[in-house]
């Protein structure tokens, strides 16, 4: 098996991370979410540039295997998990853990207890394997069409 390499995002990765994302979404999440309700979460016309001017304040990694950008996340402040998504051709192959793992280290290198996330049904089991906890089901409104999502959250100090 070849490595994953995790490395700091940088802007010319946008494009990238559109494309991780819409295959994250529409083919990852496709058994749990209606096709419109997945247009109304990642429509494929997607403006990235409200993303590229968040992540110029937050941190962001980007997961690399045999040279190809697979997967990405985002930590914003405070502690807030905001994005992590994989190229579903790549979904069990440890790249959303080694990316976590990355987003974990830097919050407890910065002090931050606890971890927060918004998790899909998709992406639920993902995170209680990795120790979050769900605090509720809430229904999230997206270009008036309502997903279903977990708030969950993380002890650090804990794990």
């Amino acid at each position: 098996m070849s490595a994953i390499i995790i490395r700091s995002y940088r802007p010319s990765d946008l494009p990238d991370l559109k494309a991780i994302f819409l295959d994250a979404v529409h083919r990852g999440c496709a058994k749990d979410y209606t096709p419109k309700q997945l247009h109304a979460w990642a429509p494929k016309t997607l403006d990235t540039a409200p993303w590229g001017k968040r992540l110029e304040k937050s941190r962001c990694w980007l997961a690399e295997k045999d040279g190809i950008p697979v997967g990405f996340t985002e930590l914003t402040d405070p502690g807030h998990l905001h994005m992590l998504f994989v190229l579903s051709d790549y979904h069990r192959q440890s790249i959303a853990s080694a990316l976590l793992a990355e987003l974990e280290n830097t919050a407890t290198q910065q002090g931050i207890e606890t971890l927060t996330t918004e998790a899909s049904r998709t992406a639920r089991p993902f995170f209680e394997r990795s120790g979050f906890e769900v605090i509720c089901a809430q229904s999230v409104t997206k270009q008036d069409v309502t997903l279903q999502n977990f708030a969950m959250a993380k002890d650090l100090y804990l794990a």
